[in-house]
């Protein structure tokens, strides 16, 4: 009991002229609004508590700080106290036992499970000022006023106040597009209704984020092959516009390097020519040691010993197919199918433009798998309690086999 009241001085481990940080307060527009989405936009955060006690840093202040110069301190002066502790260890055991968890082991527990006071400062402040302008801007408060001041709760504890001043929001007003590839503006027209952004509503970064997601999804789902977010930008204008944005969407034409040099081409939705299934990689991606080859309804699968799985078998797991237009989901599918077939491990798949195609719009896909262990083995132990029997252990063992008809099957 001694040693919890002890500790229970929170700032007994606060330097002298700093203050322990107690609370975080946010008033916006003349309301206190203390919500979980501004406190962890601050830089610094009061120490954890349960219910309303802070444990760690009780913890951590049992701690002693220099356990080292503690125990030294013991010796300090008194030679001879030294002297017949090492004439009942040694002088080697006498150094071990500074280094013993009673006299530093526990302090160094204490300080990984405590937590440190924390500490107000003036640089977390700015920064958590700036954090909250821009938590506000995103949102349309392009003009908010924050401030910040420090209300002093007791001896070395104090408490941080933010004021913030929204002011007016911005409304999104006229929406714009430069789309540079016909492909990309098709696709863009036929799905407007389902854009993120609606003129009329509230600027919210956040909805520019959505479109991004959404339009990255739209186009990768859809055969074009070479595009990625960072395509999608966006021109946000406010000067003198009264309180409205206006939003130009801008997606430029691919580019590419060859060699030193950058060139930029439209867009093109790409088809998948060619589908080649490596069945066991294992050994390696070179085509030249390949040893066994079969066709089977479009689907080439290669291996580099003897082909140990039924065709149906794997194709019926391979959601891309020859013919089909390229699309993000079909990888997906296919390595979730390949992996819950629990005989390969997570596949590899990779496309590379089909260098037979003149117009430069075919894919091939090679899905590289590499085999489990044929035979696998596990064990467990189990404690058992019951009205019959108070205590007991069962224990348990099992065997997998993989790939057993050659269908892929796994039987356990």
């Amino acid at each position: 009991m001694g040693l919890l009241l002890y500790s229970c001085d929170s700032v007994r481990r606060v330097p002298k002229s700093q203050q322990l940080l107690t609370k975080n307060e946010f008033v916006v527009n003349g309301k206190k609004e203390n919500t979980e989405e501004l406190e962890k936009l601050m830089v610094k955060q009061p120490n954890s508590d349960l219910l309303g006690y802070r444990l760690r840093l009780n913890l951590y202040n049992l701690a002693n700080p220099n356990p080292d110069s503690t125990f030294k301190a013991k010796f300090t002066g008194k030679p001879q106290k030294y002297e017949r502790l090492a004439r009942l260890l040694s002088k080697k055991q006498v150094a071990r036992l500074g280094k013993s968890f009673y006299y530093l082991g526990i302090h160094e527990t204490l300080k990984k499970l405590g937590e440190p006071p924390v500490l107000i400062d003036q640089k977390s402040i700015d920064k958590s000022q700036l954090r909250l302008k821009g938590h506000y801007f995103n949102k349309g408060f392009f003009n908010a006023k924050i401030s910040a001041q420090i209300d002093t709760a007791g001896k070395k504890k104090a408490s941080v106040k933010y004021t913030v001043e929204t002011k007016e929001a911005y409304i999104l007003d006229s929406l714009t597009q430069q789309i540079a590839s016909p492909v990309l503006d098709s696709m863009f027209q036929a799905s407007k209704q389902e854009s993120a952004l609606k003129s009329g509503r509230q600027f919210n970064s956040n909805d520019f984020d959505a479109e991004k997601v959404r339009l990255n999804t739209l186009f990768r789902n859809n055969g074009v092959f070479y595009f990625q977010q960072n395509y999608i930008k966006f021109d946000i204008d406010t000067v003198d516009t009264g309180h409205k944005a206006h939003a130009d969407m801008v997606i430029e034409d691919y580019t590419f390097r060859v060699g030193d040099s950058s060139f930029t081409k439209p867009f093109k939705i790409f088809k998948v020519s060619e589908v080649n299934i490596f069945t066991d990689a294992t050994l390696g991606r070179n085509r030249e040691n390949i040893k066994d080859s079969i066709t089977y309804n479009g689907f080439n699968l290669y291996a580099y010993q003897k082909q140990k799985y039924r065709p149906k078998a794997i194709t019926d797991a391979v959601f891309i197919a020859p013919g089909t237009t390229f699309a993000d989901w079909r990888t997906t599918v296919t390595s979730r199918y390949l992996s819950n077939l629990r005989v390969f491990n997570y596949p590899t798949i990779q496309y590379q433009e089909d260098p037979k195609d003149p117009t430069g719009q075919s894919l091939i896909a090679n899905i590289f798998l590499v085999p489990r262990k044929k035979y696998s083995f596990g064990a467990s132990l189990d404690v058992t309690h019951s009205n019959i029997q108070d205590f007991g252990l069962a224990g348990s063992t099992s065997v997998t086999i993989r790939n057993v008809f050659n269908g892929a099957e796994t039987l356990e």
